[in-house]
This record gives C-alpha cells, sequence and structure tokens, in this order.
C-alpha cells in the first residue's frame, strides 16, 4: 500500500501507469486495486484511451467501487 501511494505521484509516467493497470488487472487486494484506479485518475484523467482500457477492466471487477470509478474515468477523460 505504501509503495502505491508513493508511486502515485509518478501515475502520468508510462512504465509507472503499466504497473499500476497490471496492479488494477491482477491484485487480489480490493485496496491496492482501488489505490491504483484512484492513481490512474489522479494523474491521466484526460487520457481517452486508458480510460478505455480502464472501464473494460473495471467491469469485470467484483468491487462496486471500481466499477464506479472505471466509469467516471471515461466520463472525465472526454
Amino acid at each position: 500500500m505504501r509503495a502505491a501511494e508513493g508511486l502515485k505521484k509518478f501515475a502520468d509516467e508510462a512504465h509507472v501507469r503499466a504497473a499500476f493497470m497490471h496492479t488494477l488487472q491482477n491484485d487480489d487486494n480490493p485496496g491496492i486495486r482501488i489505490q491504483a484506479i484512484d492513481a490512474l485518475m489522479a494523474r491521466n484523467a484526460k487520457d481517452a484511451e486508458l480510460a478505455k482500457t480502464v472501464q473494460e477492466v473495471a467491469k469485470k471487477d467484483d468491487n462496486p467501487y471500481i466499477r464506479s470509478k472505471g466509469l467516471q474515468f471515461v466520463s472525465t477523460s472526454k
């Protein structure tokens, strides 16, 4: 959790963005996935392509917060 928080300010860099996407897709801990989607949204709000990817991932997530944030990401990236 601390690592995700520390990397949040770098979430607009390609390699960090990729790491957060990997975490969002693969981590079993919903708290970590929430940090990942929040970081992606905070630093990449206008990235429509990333928003579409996040939305697809979020649709499959069983956590309602993550599903909601995925939809919110799409609406803010337009």
